[in-house]
């Protein structure tokens, strides 16, 4: 079994908070990744915001600036997270160009 987080448990770090709630601190998308990490699992989901009629989004997500992770259209974006962490784990390591 792999356990993984929904960007939407954090939705209210995102934002969506009703009325009569107390909102939290807000969260980035790097926090949420960063907090992934910390609780070390194996992957995430994100959630994205409709822009386009027929529930489509325009996407891209890159482990940093420069390392392009997935892009296009999507209804939705899934994170292999050991990947992730790979991909930057081998970015920490590589010598500076």
């Amino acid at each position: 079994m792999k356990i993984g987080i929904d960007s939407y448990c954090y939705h209210r770090f995102f934002g969506e908070v009703y009325p009569q709630q107390k909102a939290p601190r807000p969260m980035s998308l790097e926090d949420f990744l960063r907090r992934a990490r910390e609780l070390e699992v194996d992957g995430v989901s994100l959630g994205a915001t409709v822009t386009h009629p027929g529930g489509l989004v325009d996407a891209s997500l890159t482990a940093d600036e420069n390392d392009l992770i997935s892009e296009g259209t999507h209804e939705r974006t899934v994170i292999d997270f050991a990947r992730f962490n790979q991909r930057l784990d081998q970015k920490r390591r590589a010598p500076d160009p």
